[in-house]
């Protein structure tokens, strides 16, 4: 089958040391040369491919059935075509892991001034409710994976205390695979603002198709600590979240997050004194 592939960029010479961008829409007239892609290829598979340093709007080829693919390659090196076609053409049953590092703003709007130097609307950590383009840790494979069997090693952890916990991610596709298992932390109440969750753990995982694995996680006490003129741990409830995603998204994968809670006791102390 016919395939249109467009290659777009930003270029270094608009994302580079001492250059600020005014924007993120795609630089020049690259929108409309997409536009007319998809027009002129009548139906045809339309791919997409990115060179960029950070996030740029493509709403309009996200929102487009006509534009089948968009990879994310970053400003890559030197096997970077190697690579490309092993993805789109499947040689060597190449099968894509890769995760976003970042938060991919839906529009200028949901980009905080670069005066404010508060964390409110920055970083997954902090989005609220606006809803990005694209979230933290967002990725695509060519099988799919499902999730279950949580189990944490105890519903209640001593102020000190350390948390073990395991899930079990099942290759339900046909195709070999890597999944990159996902583990945030929520905060139900503290004494401080904190974020709406944290990633605390990531596990890389190849799995055949059709099989499962276990991924095990240790949830330490530094992880959960808050800063209040220093680290501090709290007693509290806590909830995990693990998947292959963030929770909550409206821009996921196919497969499910799983959650559990759990409390911790005794009395706030200073983590240095544990």
């Amino acid at each position: 089958m016919e395939k249109a592939v467009c290659h777009f960029s930003a270029g270094t010479s608009i994302e580079t040391e001492g250059m600020d961008r005014r924007d993120l829409s795609l630089p020049g007239h690259q929108e409309n040369l997409l536009k007319d892609v998809v027009s002129t290829a009548a139906g045809h598979p339309v791919i997409l491919l990115l060179f960029n340093a950070g996030p740029l709007d493509i709403s309009w080829a996200k929102a487009n059935e006509s534009v089948n693919a968009i990879l994310e390659c970053f400003f890559p090196a030197q096997s970077t075509g190697m690579a490309i076609v092993k993805t789109l053409v499947d040689v060597d049953e190449v099968n894509p892991a890769g995760r976003l590092p970042a938060t991919w703003p839906a529009g200028m709007e949901q980009v905080p001034a670069m005066e404010n130097y508060t964390m409110e609307g920055r970083t997954y950590r902090y989005y609220g409710g606006q809803v990005p383009l694209y979230p933290f840790g967002y990725g695509l494979s060519y099988t799919t994976f499902s999730y279950s069997n949580l189990i944490i090693a105890g519903t209640s952890v001593p102020i000190c205390g350390n948390l073990t916990m395991s899930v079990e991610v099942e290759n339900a596709g046909q195709r070999d695979g890597d999944e990159v298992v996902q583990l945030y932390l929520h905060w139900a109440h503290a004494s401080v603002p904190v974020p709406r969750w944290q990633l605390v753990g990531t596990r890389r995982i190849p799995i055949p198709a059709g099989h499962s694995m276990k991924a095990h996680f240790q949830v330490t006490n530094e992880q959960r600590a808050v800063w209040a003129d220093q680290w501090l741990l709290e007693p509290g409830s806590f909830t995990l979240y693990v998947g292959g995603q963030q929770p909550f998204q409206e821009t996921r994968a196919s497969s499910n997050v799983l959650q559990a809670e759990f409390t911790v006791s005794g009395t706030a102390r200073p983590l240095k004194q544990c």
